[in-house]
């Protein structure tokens, strides 16, 4: 699949970089430029042979009898002359017969200056001056509709006065255009509408990631969605600001000065490396060394350093910024191609999403030298898109596998285990005749079984990374207690949390089986009620719950074929939530019940008689339902592992009523003694008896 991808990939981008040639051979010659035997103008790129006087304020009229020419686009100080000071250029035009509406796009110019349409000042842009004491610099392109009466004689002068005295390019580097007035709007309509989609959808992406890393990768401590929302937010900032664009920066803020626009542009392109290089480390962990990496990011932090030297000092810097991304780049090339002898399957997607940023600035740089010519100029950021949409898809694959791999570990894992069990037994069997054999076979045996321990002690540790931490609970819990004790290694209790500034929410679930199996089943249902609660289709928890209630069964029947006998797997839960303000309590109860004591009465909530998951595919319809806490109260959320162990003189279940008379005594105490009590009780309960289930009980003393 991703070699089809990677072809295709390669098919768009060829079409995403074809260049247009210029319909029109028109060059200024000494001054010049003729075209009056033209029928009329479309769009026309203004190159060529300008008047130029150095170091001259010149009128329009002074300016024709200067016999110095300086071609046109490109800074003047390539020709020869400082980067800092001031100049006046001029064209004149000879213009077809009748010409009306032309539109003139006159590009970021540094860093000031006046427009001049024959005898007449038209515009300005900044403050152009003479001195660096009184020079204002501005940063923006213009878009300018010529009056007709500048062109009534047929021709058409255009003077620029231009001062710099901060940039390290001085003059006209980009081109201008002259055209039909509706030629000319219609190319930066194309492009402002472009740029719109660009950064709209860079700005989806970054709120996607950052959804995705909130709420699902940043319990396994995986930050690549993080970092992946930070590179769309830099992207979407540097997109706004730069000249060759539309400059959505200045319909926000209209008032940016030269300084803050120049400081925003460069940060945000300086900050590039440091965070793609973050994003690949965290993407692909372990596969550049770690003394390269250290190497790689001191590079990319000097680079983001380098854009708060003063504005004149930086912008010296741009070659080192190309040495040191371009370096970076080819590190990170290196570490897919390492990935992919590893073994990592999207490793060409990801190399393929790398060489576009690489590919298409590399084209930018052509476009800007006059090599090539492309229908838009912001190359490099159509580049990161096309980054950032692989990167994207690199991992919502990982994700989709994830979840097929949980899929097929529950419909196998028993069966895997059950031939596992039955190869060990016939190879016990054949090897008892022989001493050395047996001992063959039992170190084979120890070795499977340390393999098969290891990896339930694996799957511990993302079960543990699945639940929510005790830290997070704290910040909105001050008095609680969570009594958790698995079977096994693994469980197939869990508990679910989620909470904010006037609410939270809390779920105790008890699912089918135990050991391996619940886990598996525990897992499914933890993602599949994250899933059901952000996506913010219900109304009230009873839709939340037959929300959860339909997408598990789903799950559990999707491979469950009309002859097939269906999976009885499922789980009942209790889900309150809690308004931190009022005390109102709002729960929904699938087959479990909710115990409130309050002043040494237990008060038993009532709940639904229905499971979660199980054989039935019929819709099942949840009540919410709600009680008013007050201070003081105790809240407990159990499974049945507690009330169900064997024990005690007579060798019976524990039970109900037993287990309510210990939550009335635990309820009288301070909440850290209430764990320790009825860890006490369970375990002088059980004696030497194995522990029969999962045990999980919550107490939240509402304040």
């Amino acid at each position: 699949m991703f070699k089809k991808i990677y072809i295709a990939s390669i098919f768009l981008l060829f079409g995403l970089t074809s260049c247009w040639k210029e319909k029109q051979h028109f060059v200024a010659r000494k001054g010049v430029l003729d075209l009056s035997n033209e029928k009329k103008i479309e769009l026309l790129r203004l190159k060529g042979e300008f008047f130029f006087a150095w170091q001259k304020e010149f009128s329009p009229k002074e300016i024709l009898r200067s016999q110095t020419f300086l071609p046109l686009p490109t800074e003047w100080n390539k020709k020869g002359y400082p980067p800092q000071g001031f100049a006046t250029y001029s064209l004149l035009i000879k213009l077809p017969r009748g010409s009306k509406d032309l539109g003139l796009e006159l590009p970021n110019v540094a860093t000031a200056y006046r427009l001049w349409f024959n005898d007449s000042l038209y515009t300005s842009m900044g403050n152009f001056a003479t001195s660096a004491d009184s020079s204002v610099a501005s940063y923006q392109k213009n878009i300018i509709k010529i009056p007709n009466q500048f062109l009534v004689n047929n021709t058409l002068q255009i003077t620029l006065q231009i001062s710099n005295y901060e940039h390290f390019r001085g003059g006209i580097y980009y081109p201008m255009y002259l055209g039909a007035w509706q030629e000319v709007y219609r190319k930066n309509k194309k492009i402002h509408d472009f740029e719109l989609f660009i950064m709209g959808a860079l700005v989806f992406m970054a709120v996607f990631h950052s959804i995705l890393y909130f709420f699902l990768s940043r319990r396994q401590s995986n930050h690549d969605s993080l970092y992946l929302a930070i590179i769309c937010l830099l992207v979407v900032l540097r997109t706004s600001l730069l000249s060759v664009g539309s400059q959505y920066w200045r319909e926000i803020f209209p008032n940016s000065s030269f300084e803050l626009m120049m400081r925003t542009e460069f940060f945000s392109a300086y900050a590039l490396p440091l965070a793609i290089l973050l994003f690949l480390d965290a993407l692909l962990p372990g596969v550049l060394s770690r003394k390269a990496f250290r190497i790689a990011v001191i590079m990319a932090v000097a680079m983001l350093l380098l854009a708060f030297l003063p504005i004149p000092t930086y912008l010296h810097t741009i070659l080192i910024y190309y040495l040191v991304i371009y370096a970076l780049y080819i590190l990170e090339i290196y570490a897919c191609i390492k990935a992919k002898r590893k073994g990592v399957k999207e490793a060409y997607l990801i190399l393929l999403a790398f060489l576009m940023p690489l590919v298409f600035s590399f084209l930018e740089i052509l476009h800007h030298q006059g090599i090539i010519l492309f229908n838009y100029a912001n190359i490099t950021s159509l580049g990161m898109l096309l980054f950032l949409f692989f990167q994207s898809f690199v991992i919502s694959y990982r994700i989709a596998r994830a979840y097929a791999r949980a899929a097929y570990l529950s419909k196998n894992l028993e069966r895997e285990v059950l031939k596992r069990t039955r190869e060990l037994e016939e190879q016990k069997e054949e090897l008892t005749q022989s001493n050395a054999a047996l001992e063959n076979a039992k170190n084979e045996i120890e070795r499977t079984r340390e393999n098969i321990l290891s990896s339930i002690r694996y799957a511990q540790r993302i079960q543990n990374a699945i639940l929510p931490s005790e830290k997070y609970m704290s910040k909105f819990l001050k008095e609680h207690f969570i009594f958790y004790q698995p079977r096994d290694v693994v469980s197939g209790d869990f508990y679910w949390f989620q909470g904010d500034e006037n609410c939270f929410y809390i779920a105790v679930a008890d699912c089918t089986g135990h050991g391996v199996p619940g886990a598996i089943m525990a897992t499914m249902a933890n993602i599949s009620l994250d899933y059901a609660f952000f996506r913010k289709e219900h109304q009230n928890l009873g839709e939340l719950l037959t929300i959860f209630d339909r997408g598990l069964v789903k799950l559990l029947h999707k491979n469950v074929q009309p002859d097939e006998e269906p999976t009885q797997d499922g789980l009942v839960i209790a889900f309150c939530k809690i308004n931190m303000k009022t005390l109102e309590l709002q729960y929904v109860s699938a087959s479990t019940p909710v115990y409130i004591v309050r002043n040494d009465v237990l008060i038993e909530l009532s709940f639904d008689r229905h499971i979660i998951g199980g054989m039935s595919r019929e819709a099942k319809d949840f009540v919410e339902q709600s009680f008013q806490l007050e201070k003081g109260d105790m809240l407990y959320l159990f499974s049945d592992g507690y009330q169900d162990q064997f024990g005690g003189e007579k060798k019976k279940k524990l039970g109900y009523r037993k287990f309510k008379e210990l939550l009335q005594k635990a309820a009288l105490m301070k909440i850290d003694e209430q764990k320790i009590f009825l860890e006490k009780e369970f375990n002088e309960w059980k004696g030497n008896f194995s522990q029969i289930d999962d045990v999980l009980v919550i107490g939240i003393k509402i304040e």
